[in-house]
């Protein structure tokens, strides 16, 4: 995994960082908006695959969010 940097929302489009096409130029992407959490990958993404993803991504999001609730307390 390699961070990219803070893409922004902006007039309803996703404004990725300048880092993001320096190594490899990619056109299109599949997008997937879960629990505020934007994630994209490249297409083709199948419905089985979305699922998939939406329970993984869920799931990670809620045991990092135990994760911070455990530190603040």
């Amino acid at each position: 995994m390699r961070y990219l940097g803070v893409a922004k929302k902006e007039k309803g489009l996703v404004v990725m960082p300048d880092t993001f096409g320096k190594d490899e130029i990619r056109i299109f992407y599949e997008a997937f908006e879960i629990d505020g959490q934007i994630l994209l990958m490249h297409p083709p993404v199948s419905r089985k695959r979305q699922r998939q993803i939406k329970t993984l991504l869920s799931q990670s999001i809620e045991e990092h969010r135990s994760t911070l609730k455990g530190i603040k307390d």
